[in-house]
């Protein structure tokens, strides 16, 4: 029965000529919505950014549809790989140093999908391993007193240049042969150099061997000597 009211009448006659019976109702069938068979639009200005060289970040603008977008199906590589809600998604299952190709396509509650966007590609960069500490360097006219060994927290990084007063020379210390750190007097005991370093803040290799170099300058600026001590930051 199609959507809309319908009457039904019914007649009914008693055998041998009686009378005639009749009656009707009336009964209402349901509106129903025609089915929805349009896709949405295909998503637009798809971006994807390397962030690491095992992450892409893709990003894009939304699509629409004559009821609601519902979701997202990403494609790497023509496959498949994750269905969203949002208009952003960071794929973290990557290669280094490899190239791929992502498109999307836009959904709706019935199922009806877009087509795909244009297809973007990306290459993640190579892994680069940091260079190698200097090797440390051995003058025996510098003496350090500390660090030494395993180390944690704040610590006093302590030396001195035998056969010379303090006002004879300026120290410094450097880790790993980054920037130059300039050290103070200390007469606390035998008279040295000195500067408290927090070494807790050391986290671009994490825990593990680190080298710190001495050098002494005369009051010219030019090195006399210097020297260094391997320490394991816990």
């Amino acid at each position: 029965m199609s959507a809309g009211a319908h009457t039904i009448k019914v007649e009914y006659y008693e055998g041998g000529g009686g009378a005639k019976l009749q009656g009707s109702w009336t009964r209402t069938g349901a509106v129903l919505p025609p089915p929805d068979t349009q896709a949405p639009t295909m998503p637009s200005n798809v971006t994807a950014v390397p962030l690491s060289a095992t992450e892409v970040k893709l990003a894009w603008n939304a699509a629409t549809d004559n009821l609601a977008v519902t979701g997202y199906k990403l494609y790497r590589d023509n496959v498949r790989i994750q269905t969203v809600t949002g208009l952003s998604f960071t794929d973290a299952t990557l290669s280094a140093a490899t190239t791929y190709q992502y498109a999307i396509s836009a959904i709706d509650a019935a199922g009806n999908e877009s087509a795909r966007s244009a297809i973007v590609s990306v290459t993640t960069p190579a892994v680069i391993n940091p260079p190698p500490p200097p090797p440390p360097v051995n003058n025996p006219a510098v003496t350090i007193i500390a660090p030494g060994g395993a180390a944690s927290g704040v610590q006093a990084f302590s030396s001195y240049v035998a056969g010379l007063t303090l006002t004879d020379y300026n120290m410094f210390w450097q880790v790993d042969g980054d920037r130059i750190n300039a050290m103070h007097d200390s007469t606390d005991g035998i008279p040295h150099k000195e500067a408290l370093v927090d070494v807790s803040g050391w986290n671009w290799k994490g825990v593990g061997l680190y080298i710190i170099n001495f050098i002494a300058k005369n009051i010219a600026g030019d090195v006399i000597a210097q020297k260094s001590v391997s320490i394991t930051i816990q």
